[in-house]
């Protein structure tokens, strides 16, 4: 029988051991950074920023180490002491028990390294193991065996240490080390209470008659198109279809710019981006105009209001904007910098779990780090705060982020090699299955009882699929030479190799997110209202164009609270209950782009060559840590901008002055692409008949409201 004396020897042992496999890990991170630069990235742009004096950045790199420091003495201690309780129930002698400890922790690390392989397919050294070690020899229904096997052998291990104890407890043998034990497992049985505990629901409504719950749900960049309400070939979203075919759905809605936080911004705010300086993502702040918005509207009228999201890095909708609490990830630069580099197995495998909802809050439901997360993780968040809600009735507006790219989460079990439309499809299932379980939570905590609930997304995208803008080449009215002026993207799923222009490369087709205001497909946006337990008239669709500007007028006329004083956005109230109105739905939309670079409009995108693009031009908030686009890159950003105008069967967009490429042809008849600078330029298309020039002296413009449209266009921007 091992003595208390000598155990310590194993644990040394296990130590060196556990050191070599972090420094291992570190080392195989840091070569990676030598090819990707994202280290080189985060922590030349932090000293430029200096942000590394900010208590804010150094407490989160502090509490960083010490989370990994934490996880490793745990993983250490108890294979050490999984293995001393083996010794002990078989009555090893010392070198065997030292063998099986190092056997059981090299075990213990290979089953830890497949199942990041299995369940975080997306870490770095998932990707590492899946293509130098198993190499195509391992399928991924074989590796769920294998890792499940591993887990069961673990499991008895863990099993036959638990019999240890107890006979030790009844033989009062090795009180210390095995008291420690028990402390440990009434700990972690006490954590996994209190969490279940705060999930419970709490059964208060809080509305009233006249004040009814006001719930805005949110999905990121669904195209309604890419729904099974819309198009009976696109994904399968039965809550969605659910919720829509009893409501009054809007089938076009539009984003006056298809990003996240300008759309929000505008939603809350009733206001196009150039009205309150949000006009991209990242936007500064304390720079744009919030003296009128929806949240601010009802907490005067007596509501708590609550915003959520799952990913803040690029939407910093906060307080400012007049809501009570925010539920999401922390924001800033700690979530881009701990959230990036945080790519451990080990604390991969233990981010979705209550462990690494304490040790890991820069990851835990954060889709920003959309390797490891999990969509139950935002959902228990949400109804951890809505268990503490106060009596008032409550506005809340949440915002999932799982139909967003890079479309893949912890535990997904896509194919490596899907094309990004198969992706997206199932990003959406994904989304809608998710909002399902929303709904859930919302009945459980009475919320659904007196209700008016807004379902909508933001924006949609567009991924290299042709009919993505609403060019064709064959409607183009003039010279043809002339779309040379135009982008010309890749059909996604052309090969990479391929030099066939005219079959693989078109005008008709792009990439992204409000980058091209020709897809009115990146802007189109899924817009329904409906009442529980609230009469909002007869169910009906209306085809009619319409902003998401207009939800907030909407909601407000419903609730008979006064309107704002400037607006942009209309109330659709008259149009939801068959009313008589002056509103013109007929009247002009104007759109504008926001920020690009080609390295995000291409189907295949890599997280550090965007990282290390755009990571200098931030700067950082030195109390708050929110990151925000420095002046400079502001100014550029608005001087690049394509602007627009929508009104009737007409768009007018005018293209800035702008770095191009351009299809050259040699003598032998090959092509390739070369880089030019194109002036600033005019693009008028007929969305009826599909007619289009970028020649404003043609026939074409001449005969049709050119000037009237680029008049409003200037007089607005």
């Amino acid at each position: 029988m091992l003595t208390m004396q000598k155990q310590p020897k194993l644990l040394r042992i296990l130590i060196i051991l556990t050191c070599l496999s972090l420094f291992t890990q570190i080392l195989f991170l840091w070569l990676n950074s030598l090819t990707t630069n994202i280290f080189d990235t985060f922590i030349s742009a932090s000293l430029t920023m200096e942000a590394l004096e900010s208590n804010i950045v150094l407490f989160a790199v502090a509490q960083f180490i010490f989370s990994q420091l934490i996880v490793y003495a745990a993983f250490v201690t108890i294979v050490w002491y999984v293995a001393i309780s083996l010794g002990e129930l078989f009555a090893l002698r010392r070198i065997n028990t030292y063998l099986l400890g190092v056997g059981l922790w090299l075990f213990c690390v290979i089953t830890i390294l497949l199942a990041n392989t299995y369940y975080v397919q997306h870490s770095f050294f998932a990707k590492l193991i899946q293509e130098n070690v198993l190499n195509g020899w391992v399928t991924h229904t074989q590796l769920k065996w294998i890792v499940k096997i591993c887990e069961n052998i673990l499991l008895i291990t863990g099993c036959l240490a638990l019999t240890n104890l107890v006979l030790s407890i009844c033989r009062w043998q090795n009180g210390l080390r095995h008291s420690l034990a028990i402390v440990f497992l009434s700990c972690l049985a006490t954590l996994i209470y209190l969490d279940k505990l705060l999930a419970s629901p709490r059964f208060l409504s809080g509305a009233t008659q006249d004040k009814p719950n006001i719930i805005i749900i949110g999905i990121d960049a669904v195209r309604p198109d890419f729904t099974s309400f819309y198009n009976p070939q696109g994904a399968h979203t039965p809550h969605v279809d659910a919720f829509l075919q009893s409501a009054t759905t809007f089938s076009e809605a539009y984003a006056p710019l298809a990003r996240t936080f300008p759309s929000w911004t505008s939603i809350l705010t009733a206001a196009y981006p150039v009205h309150t300086n949000a006009r991209g993502n990242n936007t500064d702040i304390n720079t744009i105009r919030l003296d009128e918005t929806l949240p601010l509207s009802l907490k005067k009228a007596g509501y708590e209001t609550i915003f959520g999201t799952d990913d803040t890095r690029f939407n910093n909708v906060n307080e400012s904007y007049g809501f009570d609490s925010i539920i999401s990830p922390p924001m800033g630069l700690n979530d881009f910098l701990i959230g990036s580099l945080n790519d451990f197995p080990l604390s991969n495998l233990l981010i979705p779990t209550v462990i690494g909802k304490i040790l890991f809050p820069y990851n835990f439901a954060n889709h920003g780090t959309a390797a490891t997360y999990s969509p139950k993780n935002y959902l228990e968040m949400i109804n951890d705060r809505l268990h503490g809600r106060s009596e008032k009735p409550l506005f809340l507006s949440i915002h999932f982020t799982l139909s967003h790219w890079p479309f893949y989460w912890f535990n997904d079990h896509q194919a490596m090699d899907s094309q990004v439309e198969a992706a997206y499809k199932t990003s959406i299932e994904a989304a809608d299955k998710q909002v399902g379980e929303f709904f859930k939570i919302l009945q459980k905590n009475n919320l659904l009882d007196h209700a008016v609930v807004v379902l909508l997304s933001d924006h949609g995208l567009t991924m290299g699929l042709p009919g993505d803008t609403v060019l064709q080449k064959q409607f183009y009215q003039g010279d043809t030479a002339n779309i040379i002026k135009l982008p010309i993207a890749k059909y996604s799923h052309a090969p990479e190799h391929s030099l066939d222009f005219k079959k693989d490369y078109g005008v008709d087709t792009c990439y992204g997110y409000g980058n091209n205001l020709l897809s009115l497909k990146q802007s189109h946006a899924l817009l329904g209202f409906k009442g529980y337990g609230v009469d909002l008239g007869p169910l009906h669709a209306i085809g009619q164009r319409v902003s998401l500007m207009d939800i907030a007028p909407t909601l407000l006329d419903l609730l008979h609270l006064p309107a704002f004083q400037e607006a942009d956005g209309i109330s659709l109230t008259p149009f939801i209950f068959n009313l008589p109105t002056t509103d013109n739905l007929s009247r002009p939309l104007f759109f504008e782009t926001t920020f690009t670079m080609p390295e995000i409009e291409k189907n295949s995108i890599a997280v550090e060559k965007v990282v290390a693009k755009s990571i200098d031009l931030y700067q950082m908030h030195e109390r708050s840590g929110l990151l925000y686009f420095n002046h400079d890159a502001e100014k550029e950003m608005t001087d690049a901008k394509q602007l627009g105008v929508l009104e009737g069967d007409w768009l007018l967009v005018r293209f800035p002055e702008t770095k191009r490429g351009r299809l050259v042809f040699d003598h032998h008849g090959s092509a390739h692409m070369e880089s030019f600078m194109s002036p600033s330029f005019l693009v008028l298309v007929n969305l009826k008949t599909g007619a289009w020039t970028t020649e404003m002296h043609s026939p074409f413009a001449l005969n049709a409201p050119t000037n009237i449209l680029l008049d409003k266009l200037n007089s607005f921007f």
